[in-house]
């Protein structure tokens, strides 16, 4: 049923990010951009519009309604004000928008000409490189009108530590501040940034807990009731303090998928190695009576219905080569671990399963190959590759692990890599940079002014 819903909903827009950060961003145009950015967040999560819907185990949500596609107007603006009025007409990835929220957008818009990332930008290309890229020859579009995304972050520290424990981090640093220098004062803005995003992913954590608390007073049923007391104390424990249980883990990791695409448009968000990270919760407690192999298979298959429910748009000329709207959240399983053993573990075969049994486009599902793999493990990917929607894929730890070792990665971390986004790997939370997608280079057009004594036939320059 929740599958069903999100699916036949319909994509709209959703503003509230826009009138935050419009807002924050206009009170605050004397503090260093890195505060900016920090207090928008912490405003966005501390104020946007939070919702829990039926049946829902694992919650968070990404704007006011399921598929409601926030914007971004600081990053590019350009495009949304040539496109507002006709987005609810594209012949694919369109967005129901009122005539209301059409005219708002456009009202937020104004405030940020020529203060976005795509303005910047463009005022560093030279105007040989502005004539090149205007032709189309070479565009660099993604990176000028997004967030870079492409990144996995260290979760295991994350876990381990939890948000409090990071806040802690922060506060030691800071402390450690030289303010008489100038990278000193640099810095301080810095860590008062981190200490107000992580004072804003606690708030935001803590409203759902909330949230759920009080839809359980109201609840008649006493099955969901007994669910949303679950929600409410899982949301109150990971609020600050590590998580101590597979449910809070999970709980958690989603919720910091969750900020780090609220905070930015880049796409290639991903979860690393999941079945690794995980596993130490979800073994504890099944030897603990916590919990049953088919209800964790559950949760996880509400986390992936969490991440198909996130939308973003995208200007036409990106949309018109990746309709449906692709995140490639990717989720990393099997492969070696640190120390060269086989990593494939129960909670693999859980992943594996729940993914294969949800049949969804996110999340984007990597397996990790080498030749020691567990052949029963095997098998069973083929199984789910049997199932025809595209995944898992396959990453070669044979190839993929010597090549980053020859790129100066540790041994041990190029054992540890993860997939990113569709095909590049990275190391979570250590290195990584986005290797395909970054620009885009017409060779048949360079080919044709090759030929033709360096002249572009289509643009005739």
């Amino acid at each position: 049923r929740l599958k069903d819903e999100i699916l036949s909903a319909v994509p709209t827009l959703c503003l509230e990010r826009a009138r935050i950060y419009t807002r924050v961003y206009r009170e605050g145009e004397g503090l260093p951009i890195v505060r900016r950015r920090a207090r928008a967040l912490q405003a966005t999560l501390e104020e946007m519009s939070i919702y829990i819907g039926e049946g829902e185990l694992i919650v968070g949500n990404h704007s006011s309604r399921p598929k409601a596609a926030p914007i971004f107007p600081e990053y590019a603006v350009a495009w949304i004000l040539k496109e507002a009025d006709g987005i609810d007409k594209r012949p694919a990835e369109s967005y129901m928008a009122t005539d209301a929220e059409k005219e708002e957008l456009k009202e937020l818009c104004a405030f940020w000409k020529g203060r976005t990332l795509q303005d910047r930008a463009e005022s560093l290309l030279s105007p040989e490189l502005k004539e090149i890229h205007d032709s189309g020859m070479i565009r660099a579009e993604g990176n000028m009108t997004s967030g870079d995304g492409h990144v996995a972050v260290d979760m295991p520290k994350v876990l381990a530590l939890g948000l409090s424990g990071y806040a802690g981090l922060v506060a030691a640093a800071d402390a450690q501040v030289d303010l008489c220098e100038l990278e000193g004062l640099k810095r301080r803005q810095l860590y008062l940034g981190m200490a107000q995003v992580l004072e804003g992913t606690i708030a935001f954590i803590r409203r759902y807990a909330a949230l759920a608390s009080n839809m359980a007073v109201d609840c008649a049923d006493p099955v969901r009731k007994a669910e949303l007391e679950t929600i409410a104390a899982t949301c109150a424990a990971v609020a600050g303090p590590a998580p101590a249980t597979f449910r809070e883990a999970l709980q958690l990791t989603y919720f910091i998928q969750l900020v780090l695409q609220i905070e930015s448009n880049g796409h290639s968000v991903s979860l690393g190695r999941m079945d690794q990270y995980l596993e130490p919760f979800y073994a504890r407690d099944l030897a603990q009576g916590r919990i049953t192999r088919e209800f964790a298979r559950e949760l996880l298959s509400c986390a992936w219905l969490k991440l198909v429910a996130i939308k973003k748009v995208r200007s036409w000329s990106h949309t018109r080569y990746s309709a449906g709207g692709p995140l490639y959240q990717n989720v990393t399983i099997g492969g070696l671990t640190r120390e060269g053993k086989d990593a494939v573990n129960p909670l693999s075969y859980l992943i594996l399963e729940s993914v294969g049994d949800m049949r969804l486009t996110q999340p984007n599902l990597s397996v990790r190959y080498h030749k020691g793999m567990d052949e029963n493990f095997l098998k069973a990917v083929v199984e789910v590759i049997c199932k025809g929607f595209g995944m898992p894929a396959f990453n070669n730890d044979e190839v993929v692990i010597p090549a980053m070792q020859g790129l100066g990665v540790s041994l041990e971390d190029s054992r540890d890599y993860s997939a990113i986004g569709c095909i590049e790997v990275a190391v979570p939370g250590k290195w990584g940079y986005r290797t395909t997608g970054m620009s885009f280079l017409n060779l048949m057009r360079v080919l044709l002014a090759t030929l033709d004594d360096g002249k572009d036939p289509k643009s005739s320059r």
